[in-house]
């Protein structure tokens, strides 16, 4: 793995006095790589705005943004943003680049996948208000709804019905929500499946 940049290391701390003197000089489009994931997969690169994406603050994003990062490294710190549930920074992002709502990974997951996955019901909404399709399938064939009922999450299953998840669709293995959430015992989201007003 590739050693952190002093403007890496700044962001990850929340250092903005440290950031504010490394802005001018540091290279805008730095990456660096991680280690492997358990499995041995390589991980996606990190850049400067992936490290500020885990500070609630936008102050550093905010400065980060206006050096023009590349449409790949906002889609990063857009789908880490769904991931943790960094409301600020998803309006943030979205509002420099509205079109990283729909933009898919190299699986085919939207930011609206790693929202519904993780439960994320306010960065859902932003999400959904910039194009992101409630009922975009990735490569798999999975939906935001198969994510949000494979982990029980059932506020996040009603949001998605609301704007037309389709919860008799099938994945590739032939599973549809319902037998996720009913197979994993997640009760209050097999409740709403059966109330819920999908096609």
């Amino acid at each position: 793995a590739n050693k952190l940049t002093p403007l890496m290391e700044a962001c990850h701390k929340g250092d903005h006095e440290q950031v504010e003197a490394l802005l001018g000089t540091a290279d805008p489009d730095a990456e660096t790589e991680p280690p492997p994931d358990k499995r041995g997969k390589p991980q996606p690169k990190l850049t400067e705005l992936a490290f500020a994406a885990n500070l609630e603050d936008t102050t550093i994003a905010e400065k980060l943004l206006k050096r023009k990062p590349q449409e790949v490294h906002l889609f990063s710190a857009l789908m880490l943003a769904a991931r943790s549930g960094n409301e600020a920074l998803t309006r943030l992002l979205l509002h420099h680049l509205p079109g990283l709502a729909t933009m898919p990974d190299d699986r085919g997951n939207l930011a609206i996948h790693k929202a519904a996955q993780y439960g994320h019901d306010k960065v859902l909404n932003l999400l959904l208000s910039h194009d992101a399709d409630a009922t975009a399938a990735n490569h798999f064939d999975e939906t935001p709804l198969m994510m949000a009922t494979r982990f029980g999450h059932s506020s996040t299953t009603a949001l998605l019905l609301r704007h037309r998840a389709d919860k008799n669709r099938s994945d590739r293995k032939g599973l549809t929500s319902l037998m996720r959430a009913a197979g994993s015992g997640h009760t209050k989201v097999v409740v709403e499946l059966f109330k819920g007003s999908g096609d």
